[in-house]
């Protein structure tokens, strides 16, 4: 889980760093709005899954 951790977080801030630039541009066509939502719901759901594992990993020891 370390090793993949890491990766994750790189993932986001590359992510964190392109929707200002083309959600800007794109607000209007939802052909560009849909696939980023997906992404980011994924990016989501993996961040939630990790850090609610973490946490109960630290609380159970």
């Amino acid at each position: 889980m370390k090793s993949i951790w890491p990766k994750y977080r790189r993932d986001l801030q590359n992510t964190a760093q392109v929707p200002p630039t083309t959600l800007t541009q794109t607000q209007t066509p939802q052909s560009v709005t849909v696939p980023l939502s997906n992404k980011a719901k994924l990016l989501l759901i993996i961040l939630i899954a990790l850090a609610s594992m973490l946490t109960y990993k630290r609380a159970g020891a």
